[in-house]
């Protein structure tokens, strides 16, 4: 492969790295030159490369009819999860109050049982007292 060939690949390489911000095409070149060169000092002729994008191919019907039916099984799929998860969120939400208001409860509770002791307490001391 003549020089100026090469630099010219190299240079278009660079400029679409520079427009594209990714390295590969540099990178694949850099690799091409190496092994061109390899080949040439170990006396094998020269090999041409090329990376051409892979062929697009037409789908059948039964392809696309295969693709569309699991295109709307993943959407319903989506959507059981999406109101699965909606439910489990209502579910702990419930959970979530019943548990507040049991705690409020307990605490009043507790509150009432408190100062019924203290009552007490007061009441006990003054039968324990001596008259003064």
């Amino acid at each position: 492969m003549p020089d100026s060939k090469v630099d010219q690949k190299l240079a278009d390489a660079a400029r679409e790295v520079l427009l594209t911000g990714r390295l590969t095409p540099l990178i694949k070149e850099e690799l091409k030159c190496k092994i061109q060169s390899r080949r040439l000092s170990m006396g094998q002729d020269e090999m041409e490369v090329n990376f051409e994008a892979p062929k697009r191919y037409q789908l059948s019907d039964e392809e696309k009819a295969k693709k569309l039916q699991r295109k709307e099984r993943n959407k319903v799929a989506a959507r059981r999860h999406r109101q699965k998860t909606k439910e489990d969120a209502r579910k702990l939400e419930k959970t979530v109050e019943k548990l507040e208001n049991q705690q409020k409860s307990f605490l009043e509770e507790l509150d009432k049982m408190t100062k019924e002791r203290k009552h007490l307490l007061e009441a006990l001391s003054q039968i324990h007292s001596p008259p003064v």
